[in-house]
C-alpha cells in the first residue's frame, strides 16, 4: 500500500468561490459540492463565499471539478497540490 504526500497532508484547507458570472451548469455543482440549495449557489457564485473546508484530497478533488467547468475560486492557505 503507497501513500502519496498528499494524502499525509492534514493541514485543513478553505476553497472559496471568486465572484463571477455564472450558468446553470456552475450553479448546480456549486449546489451539490457546497449541499446548498441552488438560489444559495447562484448567490455565491455572484458575491464570492466560502464553499468548503477540507483535507487537501478532498479540496483537490472538489478543485478538479471547478476547473472543468471554469469557476474561479481562492484555496487558504497556499495549495501546493
Amino acid at each position: 500500500f503507497v501513500t502519496e504526500p498528499i494524502d499525509e497532508d492534514d493541514i485543513i484547507y478553505k476553497l472559496e468561490v471568486l465572484p463571477q458570472d455564472s450558468n446553470i451548469s456552475q450553479v448546480q455543482l456549486v449546489s451539490r459540492l457546497g449541499i446548498i440549495n441552488l438560489l444559495v449557489a447562484k448567490k455565491m457564485l455572484k458575491d464570492g463565499g466560502v464553499l468548503i473546508e477540507g483535507e487537501a484530497t478532498k479540496i483537490n478533488d472538489i478543485r478538479n471539478e471547478l476547473n472543468d467547468l471554469n469557476i474561479k475560486y481562492s484555496i487558504t492557505p497556499e495549495f501546493k497540490w
